[in-house]
């Protein structure tokens, strides 16, 4: 009677185990994402050999390291794997730091309503008061997402430029960085050296918005009339990966880029791309993201990235032209730091101009203040610059806080601001959800099961 009680504990135990685990990976699995992949990040000073032996029992097709972030992976899996087995599998590994399914992120796209065909977004945050002190900034901007139409009229000249790439023999990876003929950025959606923006003109609009060409009699101009903007296309018919996102902030740091525009977004929590962000916090690099376009708290409904509590990420809502926060706008009092115009934002489109509504609109006017910022104050770090826009932000009388700073971006008072950023806005981001419910960085709960039976056979024995 004693060993089936004995063994009766010990199954129900281990079935809660296993149960917990696989409510777990499908949680994970619930969220969009593509089917034959995972990001695996393996412990640190994990031998090769072993790298080598999980990728073979995993079936693995091929496995691409990544150096933004150390010891992680893009596994691809065959067709025909079971990636619910395979993430329970590597669960069960004490090598492996964490996995988990390469995640779609979905571009944020404007509403479809009324357009104004005007600047009113540059007046609102102080642009042009800005401009009598600099309207250029020597940065790299990288602009993640659809693509750029980098030979539009009000763009061409503030396209970067890879000069070795420019200037060396087609065909070739002249410059060494493992990507050929990449003149004007990268397609790591299609991977050919094209990022054009042949999807819906998203990543062309955020681009007219961050540097379109300022006092040349055509069309419009962005926060910074001079800029590097690099092309980094992540997406295709409004969807990009959690992986080719990683591989563009990749690329763009190794580049020289200090400021990354991410206008798109998930409820899917990614340990991968919260750590390849924070990560290049250490070469000064300051992430900007749209906050989400769902009218919803990304307090209580985490929107990433722009919900990664990380000091170098700074989240952004979108404002209407009365002060107010957008009706289709993100907000989040603990999570969202502040607003920006977004709601008629007129801007570059192929083969002209036109406006468009979303948070995807409202980032890029922060992110174009950044380059100026980092311009103007070349020694602060990421956190220092984004605390000074905080601190500096016009705070907003109408309606109920819903952003830490319970303010619209004045790029005029940050721009005069000579003080010593001292306060803490590190509380800003995440929200609720910050913490990877699947993360494998905690103790391996296949561990307890010996250590359950021993001290039931110590107390049976007491008995």
């Amino acid at each position: 009677m004693k060993m089936l009680l004995f063994l009766f504990f010990v199954l129900l135990f281990s079935q809660n185990i296993f149960s917990q685990d696989a409510r777990e990976v499908d949680a994970m699995l619930a969220f969009k994402h593509r089917e034959s992949n995972i990001l695996l990040r393996f412990k640190e000073n994990t031998p090769v050999e072993t790298k080598e032996m999980i990728f073979q029992k995993l079936g693995a097709v091929s496995s691409k390291e990544y150096q933004v972030v150390a010891d992680l992976y893009l596994v691809t899996l065959p067709a025909r794997a079971d990636l619910k087995e395979s993430l329970l599998w590597l669960r069960e590994n004490e090598e492996v730091l964490y996995s988990e399914p390469n995640y779609i992120r979905k571009l944020h796209k404007e509403p479809n309503d009324t357009l104004y065909q005007e600047l009113w977004g540059m007046k609102k945050i102080k642009a042009p008061s800005s401009w009598d002190i600099s309207t250029q900034s020597d940065m790299i901007v990288g602009v993640i997402d659809s693509g750029i139409v980098y030979d539009h009229e009000d763009l061409a000249g503030n396209i970067w430029v890879n000069t070795d790439e420019l200037n060396g023999i087609a065909g070739q990876d002249d410059d060494g960085n493992g990507y050929v003929d990449d003149i004007y950025g990268y397609d790591f959606a299609n991977g050919d050296s094209n990022p054009t923006d042949d999807d819906s003109y998203h990543g062309t609009h955020i681009a007219g918005i961050i540097g379109a060409l300022g006092n040349n009699n055509k069309g419009v101009a962005g926060v910074c009339w001079s800029v590097k903007i690099m092309a980094l296309k992540t997406h295709v018919n409004n969807e990009g990966t959690v992986a080719h996102i990683i591989d563009a902030i990749q690329y763009a740091v190794k580049k020289g880029a200090r400021v990354l525009n991410m206008s798109y977004g998930q409820n899917s929590f990614s340990q991968s791309e919260k750590d390849a962000i924070k990560e290049v916090n250490k070469k000064s690099v300051a992430c900007i993201a749209s906050a989400g376009n769902e009218s919803s708290d990304n307090d209580i409904t985490p929107v990433y990235p722009a919900s990664y509590s990380l000091v170098n990420l700074i989240a952004v809502a979108a404002s209407d032209e009365t002060d107010k926060l957008a009706y289709f706008s993100n907000f989040g009092a603990k999570s969202v730091h502040l607003l920006a115009p977004g709601e008629g934002i007129f801007s570059t489109i192929g083969g002209g101009y036109e406006a468009k509504n979303g948070t995807s609109m409202a980032a890029p006017h922060v992110t174009g203040s950044v380059a100026l910022l980092y311009h103007r104050f070349p020694r602060l770090t990421p956190e220092q610059i984004l605390g000074k826009i905080l601190r500096n932000v016009t705070k907003l009388e109408n309606g109920r806080q819903n952003t830490i700073s319970n303010g619209q971006i004045n790029l005029l008072n940050a721009m005069n601001d000579d003080e010593e950023v001292t306060d803490d806005y590190k509380s800003g981001g995440g929200g609720s959800g910050c913490s990877s419910s699947h993360n494998s960085n905690s103790i391996n709960v296949y561990n307890i099961i010996p250590y359950a039976i021993l001290l039931f056979l110590f107390l049976w024995k007491k008995r």
